[in-house]
């Protein structure tokens, strides 16, 4: 769908590790946003574990696991099974303790030790219903990796084409939504104030 997210902060480092994402949230802290309950949500990658460990308090950051890995995460432990994948999906977005039991109930019942090893996972970092509203309804890193996209075909091409070429995607993406809210306020649509 069309949720206007698109990318802010980029970073050439030498790996994906800890030590890199802990100075690449560092910079998202100190150049992009100060603002308190900030979410990140992402896979379960090690670096950002330890990078969110040391956020600060006074940040008021919290992090969140993208659904989409952690059933990713249950497939490459159990096996492609789409039924309980996708029960297990309807569990992890239930926003009330009832249907999140309905839904993890016909789970036991159908696959009992993916079950166990899902309620075995920290609940608040995959079940929208334990995590106090961080996820603001998001539940996967999807629109954060549309950026991927304009990479496709000059992953091996210099750093400095990587630069420019993500560059001109994300003012496009700019362009593209000023002129959108323009035509929009000119066919008389208002703006919530």
């Amino acid at each position: 769908g069309n949720l206007s997210i698109f990318p802010l902060a980029f970073a050439l480092v030498e790996g994906e590790n800890n030590l890199s994402w802990a100075w690449f949230f560092d910079q998202l802290h100190a150049h992009v946003t100060q603002r308190m309950g900030i979410t990140i949500i992402s896979d379960r990658h090690a670096g950002i574990k330890h990078a969110v460990r040391g956020f600060p308090d006074e940040w008021g950051w919290t992090w969140r696991w993208c659904i989409r890995h952690f059933l990713a995460n249950f497939q490459h432990k159990f096996g492609k099974k789409k039924d309980i994948r996708d029960q297990l999906w309807s569990a992890a977005v239930a926003h009330q303790p009832k249907k999140y039991e309905q839904k993890m109930k016909t789970i036991r019942q159908i696959h009992r030790a993916g079950a166990v090893w899902a309620e075995g996972q920290d609940l608040h970092m995959w079940t929208f219903h334990m995590d106090n509203g961080a996820r603001f309804g998001i539940a996967t890193t999807n629109h954060g990796e549309s950026i991927n996209g304009v990479y496709k075909g000059i992953r091996a091409m210099p750093v400095s084409v990587l630069v420019e070429m993500t560059y001109w995607k994300v003012n496009e993406w700019f362009v593209k939504r000023r002129d959108a809210a323009i035509g929009r306020e000119r066919a008389g649509h208002s703006i919530a104030k």
